[in-house]
């Protein structure tokens, strides 16, 4: 009987700390948000970070559902980030990371394409 209660345990502890990982990820998916739009339309950068950290539809789907599409947003928002810095490689690694944890994360690749031109 303390075996079952004890792996119990263990899959809610492992499911409250998935949640707060995938809430932290979306709450580095608005800082990126500002960032970006720090440099790209200033006036508009703290609209931006309001509109991703407290938009009802990711709230609930990324954070209180665990979607891991806020961690692949982290990771293409940073790689975006580190290229309007210039930092190629760990916009390249950033992408990369996102592409590991989520396919579709590779259709983001001739945006990068497209802003070199």
């Amino acid at each position: 009987m303390a075996g079952i209660f004890l792996n119990v345990s263990f899959i809610v502890i492992e499911v409250v700390w998935g949640l707060k990982a995938h809430s932290l990820a979306l709450l580095a998916d608005a800082g990126l948000v500002y960032l970006l739009l720090r440099r790209w339309r200033a006036a508009d950068a703290l609209a931006g970070f309001f509109f991703v950290a407290w938009n009802p539809l990711l709230l609930v789907e990324m954070a209180a559902n665990g979607h891991n599409d806020a961690l692949m947003m982290t990771f293409i928002l940073l790689a975006l980030v580190a290229y309007q810095h210039k930092r190629l490689t760990l916009a390249a690694l950033a992408w990369v990371a996102a592409v590991l944890i989520k396919f579709p994360a590779i259709f983001v690749a001739p945006l990068f394409g497209i802003a070199t031109l």
